[in-house]
């Protein structure tokens, strides 16, 4: 499969073999990737989790800071967060947005994920945050991670948005939705956009 190759080609084989075909310790992307040879449901959203980022991975190995992403996703613990950035950066580069990856610094205002550029020249700062399948739902956590990033990672003088990449069934919750509208409305300075995947 086209797609497995493109994944060893980045990550090597015993990465793959960690991630998408080992028994998977219950956690982040091997808990959500593992086993994609299974049958049914399950297998089928596996296979597509597996071919999604192998496109991603092909799509956006040119993007300034590429490298860096794949180098930080050998860390076990931003498997999953690093996952979401390279779903969010999908989004950009199919609605052909100007991007590039930021190298992380630890900086508080300099440590967020994307510097985009508008076709106007326009420059906005963006982080990327992600609530794991299992995370209690509440639209608290979507403000707090909103919160967070703007505390933290976002400078406090440029533009900036944040994407929130949360479990699929706390969007398909309309209570969910309204209350995780009306809190990030409420908590959102008018320099930052919140945009839920």
């Amino acid at each position: 499969m086209l797609a497995v190759s493109i994944v060893r080609h980045f990550f090597g084989h015993q990465w793959y073999l960690t991630m998408f075909s080992k028994t998977p310790p219950g956690r982040g992307l091997t808990a959500s990737c593992a086993s994609t040879t299974r049958s049914g449901a399950v297998g089928e959203s596996k296979t597509s989790r597996l071919l999604d980022f192998a496109e991603n991975l092909f799509n956006l190995q040119n993007i300034d800071g590429f490298d860096d992403r794949v180098n930080q996703m050998h860390a076990d613990s931003m498997i999953e967060s690093t996952f979401a950035e390279f779903d969010f950066a999908r989004f950009l580069y199919i609605h052909d947005i100007d991007f590039k990856f930021v190298v992380p610094c630890g900086v508080a205002g300099k440590d967020y994920d994307y510097r985009i550029r508008y076709a106007d020249g326009r420059e906005v700062c963006a982080d990327a945050k992600c609530r794991l399948e299992g995370t209690q739902m509440r639209a608290e956590t979507i403000v707090n991670a909103l919160k967070k990033a703007r505390s933290n990672n976002l400078p406090h003088d440029e533009p900036g948005a944040v994407f929130v990449k949360v479990p699929a069934s706390w969007l398909e919750d309309e209570a969910m939705r309204r209350g995780i509208a009306r809190r990030s409305a409420r908590s959102s300075a008018t320099r930052s956009a919140l945009c839920l995947s």
